[in-house]
């Protein structure tokens, strides 16, 4: 299958607007590569997922371009659940209920920049001294340059971003910075960000 087309990225990152969404699924429905990738999409989502790893793909079912669409909508913080706890040293029903608020887009505050937004969160005690929140960033917002007194810990969770020391960073992935180093960070146009992140204040 060659690169996803837009509409397809849109979905596959459930960024888009309901009628974006909607402008993808039509599409979708009429375009023969489309139709032709909807099965191999939806055993890689399944298998991003960890219900699916290893299964061979079966003949595609009726309806799978829907099943698509409502799989990437759905759900798409709440898959780190676990990770989020061990992060932030909370309950994994702790974390669920966290980014089930996020995915309502309740909780959030305003940022210190234009574009990004801040949830606070109370963190456990195997994480003591340090800033924990999670991050909410829309496409080409820019969090501001920071240093880091001691280490960092970012964990993506939707979309992803860029930052000025180089590094490239998509969702499911982590990246740790040392003390002593600063750097700021641009979610990816068009996509966005939501991630969680660990900024210790003294040394680890």
């Amino acid at each position: 299958m060659t690169e996803p087309h837009d509409e397809l990225l849109l979905l596959m990152t459930a960024s888009g607007t309901r009628e974006e969404a909607a402008a993808a699924l039509e599409h979708a429905r009429t375009c023969a590569q489309c139709r032709a990738g909807a099965p191999q999409l939806g055993v890689a989502i399944d298998a991003l997922e960890g219900a699916t790893v290893g299964r061979v793909a079966e003949e595609p079912q009726s309806g799978g371009v829907e099943r698509l669409l409502a799989r990437a909508r759905s759900g798409r913080l709440s898959y780190f659940a676990s990770r989020v706890a061990a992060l932030f040293d909370i309950s994994t029903e702790e974390a669920s209920t966290l980014l089930a608020r996020a995915e309502r887009n309740e909780g959030w505050e305003e940022g210190p920049a234009p574009g990004v937004s801040i949830m606070p969160v109370n963190a456990g005690p195997k994480v003591p001294e340090a800033m924990t929140a999670l991050v909410k960033l829309t496409g080409g917002a820019r969090f501001p340059m920071h240093p880091h007194f001691g280490p960092e810990r970012v964990m993506v969770l939707e979309g992803g971003y860029h930052d000025s020391a180089g590094h490239e960073v998509w969702r499911g992935e982590v990246q740790d910075m040392e003390m002593g180093t600063e750097h700021d960070f641009v979610a990816f146009d068009g996509i966005g960000c939501v991630c969680a992140s660990v900024n210790a204040l003294i040394p680890g």
